[in-house]
């Protein structure tokens, strides 16, 4: 979806294209979502309880890939924000159509950002919808469902400007369509059924807030006298629709499950709260120890994050320096076919071609040109990054990597050849 990559290009437009940046972008959205997380939660949970949970919300982010993920961090701050606002709404008098209409401007603004957003956004106005009528008041869901809309108006309006909607709308609706309930590798007929086999994986680094949730269900009755049915149902229709969009994507990817940490944590929030008749001497002890378990457990965890899928940053760096020493300039045409993207940014030598990802240039991704990477190295690149060929991503086509190989004995030679964190980077010159 192209909502990350404004994000990006604003910031970089001012700031530079630069590891940094990207950080900075994270941490600022990880610091707005916490800050949303901890509105949402004051009414409902107390100030303390709310300030727990915010605060335990970036431990949680550590867990995600940093710079080579910043789509989950930055989606999940606009569907904070947007659930806050709506349960602000839900109390509001006057002010409740404004906030309704921004609460749908933050959740458009999500879908734009990730596409599994769309299925939390009908969660929320599924919601909006039965509180409406409860109060036999359309207008604060039609300003929901407009101002939800203006976000993907808008990015089809600059599309449509620059003659690429047709291009737009088959990349980020057609494709992502594709990919749902697909497993791009590994086709299986058991469909959505593995899915959900494979679904507790997902909450491994997030177990301790997980049985949170899992009190919340067992306890509603009291929840509900304590905290009011309404801000209830938001918090466990935001988990099932999370839920959903996990089901929906076939990526095994452990990191997609972070989009359940915020209504987790908030769950977990209002059970520490309302939920446990903990002894006056004894409470603060044993939240306590809960909110110790609970920070030390992501990082506890073997192999949250597969060693195969992580960007080898240690590679990167040396795979950098290494290309800086034979010859590359800033401003020279790099390509990278795997791993060491990074390298890009850290060289200062941005790649000429409009292919220059893995998955774009080695497998099977739809692509307006039917050979990304002979379109790629059309473009000459002065050096050519290439990773060990025993680490590859499971969606490889053994066709491409044939021509890879063939393109390189013809037209390039290796000129150094480093090892990181994971296999080793090689490069080669023109």
């Amino acid at each position: 979806a192209p909502g990350v990559f404004a994000v990006l290009a604003a910031v970089q437009a001012v700031f530079g294209a630069h590891l940094a940046v990207i950080k900075g972008v994270e941490i600022a959205f990880t610091a707005w979502g916490a800050l949303a997380l901890y509105r949402l939660l004051r009414p409902v949970a107390g100030p303390v309880c709310a300030g727990l949970a915010a605060g335990a919300y970036p431990l949680y982010s550590l867990f995600m890939l940093g710079v080579a993920a910043p789509c989950q961090l930055i989606e999940a701050a606009f569907t904070i924000e947007a659930f806050a606002l709506a349960l602000a709404a839900d109390r509001a008098g006057r002010r409740r159509l404004v906030l309704m209409a921004l609460s749908g401007l933050m959740m458009g603004c999500a879908v734009m950002t990730k596409q599994t957003a769309a299925l939390t956004a009908l969660g929320l106005f599924g919601w909006a919808a039965w509180r409406s009528r409860a109060r036999r008041d359309l207008l604060p869901l039609a300003a929901f469902c407009a101002a939800g809309l203006l976000p993907a108006l808008g990015f089809a309006v600059c599309f449509l400007a620059c003659g690429h909607v047709r291009d737009a709308f088959d990349a980020v609706v057609v494709n992502a369509l594709s990919r749902s309930q697909t497993n791009m590798s590994r086709p299986s007929p058991l469909g959505v059924l593995q899915r959900v086999a494979q679904f507790p994986a997902f909450l491994k680094p997030i177990l301790v807030i997980s049985v949170g949730t899992l009190l919340a269900l067992l306890r509603l009755p009291r929840l509900r006298a304590a905290v009011g049915g309404a801000p209830l149902a938001l918090l466990l229709v935001w988990s099932l629709s999370e839920a959903l969009g996990i089901l929906a994507c076939r990526s095994p990817d452990i990191w997609y499950g972070f989009v359940l940490i915020p209504p987790f944590l908030a769950l977990a929030a209002i059970v520490l709260r309302h939920g446990v008749a903990f002894r006056p001497d004894q409470r603060a002890a044993w939240i306590g120890a809960y909110l110790l378990a609970a920070a030390a457990q992501p990082f506890l965890v073997p192999d949250a994050i597969a060693p195969s899928s992580l960007a080898d940053y240690t590679g990167s760096v040396r795979a950098a320096g290494a290309l800086r020493m034979a010859g590359l300039k800033p401003g020279d045409n790099l390509l990278v076919t795997g791993r060491g993207h990074y390298a890009y940014l850290m060289t200062g030598a941005l790649p000429k071609a409009k292919y220059f990802n893995a998955m774009h240039l080695m497998c099977a991704f739809p692509t307006p040109d039917a050979d990304p990477l002979a379109a790629a190295f059309a473009t000459r690149p002065d050096f050519v990054l290439v990773s060990d060929l025993e680490f590859y991503i499971s969606c490889q086509r053994p066709d491409r990597a044939a021509a890879l190989n063939a393109e390189l004995a013809a037209h390039y030679q290796a000129v150094s050849r480093v090892s990181g964190g994971i296999g080793g980077i090689g490069s080669v010159a023109n």
